[in-house]
């Protein structure tokens, strides 16, 4: 799902920092994509985990989509690292924990919830 939701948001990759997906581009990098999933699918729990940082990974991406097409790759990331400069480093570092903690406290408790199960 996530490489759906990269390619929506930013068709030339000019955003991202994964330079192998650069290099390996949409031609290369949906295919390989699609093998990994199909070779971890055989394993519950990497399949689980990846499931879940993939669906993650969509959601940013796609909440941030239409502002990064509107704007065009190189503005919407310039304007992205203005805005952080001009936030407050505690503010900021604030929300990246809080951020955490309830990603954390979600995964902690569905594996509570599982180890509870029948």
């Amino acid at each position: 799902m996530d490489i759906l939701s990269t390619w929506v948001a930013t068709p030339n990759m000019g955003i991202g920092r994964q330079s192998h997906r650069k290099k390996l581009g949409w031609k290369w990098g949906i295919p390989i994509n699609f093998l990994l999933c199909f070779g971890l699918a055989f394993w519950p729990l990497p399949a689980i985990v990846i499931s879940t940082t993939s669906v993650l990974v969509a959601a940013r991406n796609f909440q941030s989509a239409w502002l990064m097409r509107s704007l065009g790759e190189q503005l919407y990331r310039d304007w992205h690292v203005e805005r952080v400069q001009e936030t407050s480093v505690t503010l900021y570092l604030f929300c990246l924990f809080a951020q955490t903690a309830l990603i954390g406290g979600g995964r902690a408790g569905g594996h509570l919830f599982h180890q509870l199960g029948p």
